[in-house]
């Protein structure tokens, strides 16, 4: 998912950390794969407050960060109980069913 703002759909969130745009590409698309940000250490939103927390809210799974403190922000708010950890959980599911689907994990 780019940064693009589509103002049609949601004119306040770049498309990576907006739930809305994310709802229409799973739900009015069908889309059933694996939904990856840009890097969001990019000047479009590295200046977003908590980008990293709020792409994981709007159902990216996985995230490109380059400033890996950011992991501390999104363990915060898991904490904190901002992200449900089931969320987390439905999100890594799905990667690791694709990476077993591909054999990238192998069944012993």
């Amino acid at each position: 998912i780019s940064h693009n703002i589509v103002t049609s759909i949601d004119k306040d969130n770049p498309a990576s950390l907006s739930k809305k745009v994310i709802n229409i590409l799973k739900n009015d698309l069908n889309f059933t794969g694996i939904i990856i940000t840009d890097d969001l250490d990019m000047g479009a939103t590295s200046e977003i407050e908590d980008n990293a927390v709020k792409a994981i809210l709007a159902g990216n799974n996985i995230l490109i960060i380059t400033d890996y403190s950011k992991i501390d922000s999104v363990k915060k708010a898991v904490n904190e109980g901002i992200i449900d950890e089931e969320l987390i959980d439905e999100l890594v599911f799905k990667v690791l069913a694709w990476k077993y689907y591909k054999g990238l994990i192998l069944d012993k």
